[in-house]
């Protein structure tokens, strides 16, 4: 199920709908959505109605990286050796990847 103006989009370029599994933008209704409050208020704002809400989750964001990706521009700075260079360049983003596998490997619907 696609949107009109979606349709009509695909007629203009020249392209088809190929159905998928993946989470797309349509106009069926959104049932057990798990969605940031960011985009929340943007679908609110956008006339979206909001009709039960099952469970919140909370949580807080804060910059806890921070200090150690400014450690590691600094010692790619100070670095003396392209290896040096490339292994603090790398070091923030093997633990930003980690985290990344951890947020996958958690279920927000089996709380």
């Amino acid at each position: 199920m696609i949107s009109p103006a979606l349709e009509e989009m695909y007629e203009f370029v020249g392209g088809k709908h190929v159905p998928c599994d993946k989470l797309i933008s349509n106009l069926r209704d959104k049932t057990f959505y798990v969605t940031h409050y960011r985009c929340l208020k943007f679908y609110l704002a956008h006339e979206m109605q909001l009709v039960c809400t099952h469970r919140i989750v909370s949580f807080t964001q804060r910059p806890f990286m921070r200090p150690f990706v400014k450690y590691c521009n600094e010692q790619r700075q100070n670095a003396e050796t392209e290896f040096e260079s490339a292994l603090y360049k790398l070091l923030p983003n093997s633990f930003s990847e980690r985290r990344a596998r951890i947020r996958e490997s958690a279920s927000m619907r089996d709380s």
